[in-house]
């Protein structure tokens, strides 16, 4: 298998920092497939592997997400990544809640001062 799968968040999500458009949302909580997983849609909408690595439709269909993951995307920081929690209860992709400076929590490994960057930049702050 590969290290990530790809996600689209339905409706698409905004940086919390500078209200960009974001896309090419990753996450490491699936299967980690280069599976692509579209928000409100059961099973993968594609898979991005080749060869080997590639599923069988059948295999493909009974691929589900955990009840909750997290993914991440790039936007305005060269430091940090804009996060989101995403929510299957029953397998199915239902909600995405973007981290914002409202809802952040430190990481088990984060320095706080780390963490308090972090939170400068989720206000506007520009890292």
């Amino acid at each position: 298998m590969s290290l990530f799968d790809y996600y689209i968040p339905e409706p698409a999500l905004r940086c919390p920092a500078c209200t960009a458009p974001l896309a090419d949302w990753q996450g490491t909580g699936g299967p980690k497939a280069l599976l692509v997983w579209k928000q409100g849609v059961r099973s993968p909408v594609d898979q991005l592997a080749e060869g080997d690595g590639r599923l069988e439709a059948e295999a493909l269909a009974a691929v589900h997400l955990p009840n909750v993951f997290r993914i991440y995307t790039a936007c305005c920081s060269k430091r940090f990544f804009v996060e989101a929690i995403g929510r299957a209860p029953n397998g199915t992709w239902s909600s995405t809640e973007l981290i914002t400076v409202n809802n952040a929590q430190r990481d088990k490994d984060e320095r706080m001062e780390d963490f308090k960057a972090r939170l400068r930049w989720l206000q506007g702050g520009h890292h």
